[in-house]
């Protein structure tokens, strides 16, 4: 398989949900185990450590504040998102992610609106678990998968499925490397 594009090693995998979660103590941390959404990443993240390669996973939202209406958490606007933007890049880089996972198509719609977004090939790709494949203007190597809650409550037989096709995109990305052995 050959990809249009090489990530570099190591890799440091990002994965990206909407926003933050209040809970009963303060903000619960981005993608937490508490969560359905944080079980199913973590059980990617199993996945994934299988290949040789995949050891350094972060966990972050776009939005850092949850936003609340009359007490409720809500999805949050294309405001808020715009407002967050730069912050989150910054947490980005200070990660060295240079693969990122978008978790659900409102993050992954608002990552495809920003400059700089090149959609690529990919034969993981199958409109359902993984949306599309990209690669950012800094070289980073960008995901968009179903949300992990959806596939959880809705999609629960192809949880398994769900985990190797994100194994499997990210993978292909190290397997044209020629400085790559298993």
């Amino acid at each position: 398989m050959q990809h249009s594009i090489q990530i570099s090693i190591p890799p440091v995998i990002c994965f990206v949900g909407i926003s933050n979660k209040p809970g009963k103590a303060g903000t619960i941390k981005a993608l937490s185990e508490d969560t359905l959404s944080g079980k199913i990443v973590s059980g990617i993240e199993a996945r994934l450590r299988l290949g040789s390669h995949f050891r350094t996973f972060h966990r972050d939202n776009l939005v850092k504040s949850p936003p609340l209406q009359n007490g409720k958490l809500r999805y949050p606007t294309n405001d808020e998102m715009k407002s967050e933007w730069l912050s989150f890049q910054r947490r980005l880089k200070r990660s060295k992610s240079n693969v990122v996972i978008l978790l659900g198509e409102l993050v992954a719609d608002f990552f495809r609106s920003r400059p700089g977004l090149r959609v690529i090939a990919c034969p993981f790709v199958d409109g359902r678990l993984l949306k599309w494949t990209g690669v950012d203007k800094t070289g980073r190597v960008v995901l968009a998968i179903a949300h992990p809650s959806y596939v959880g409550i809705y999609a629960r037989k192809y949880l398994e499925a769900y985990a190797e096709a994100v194994f499997n995109a990210v993978q292909g990305f190290f397997e044209a490397r020629p400085d790559v052995h298993r």
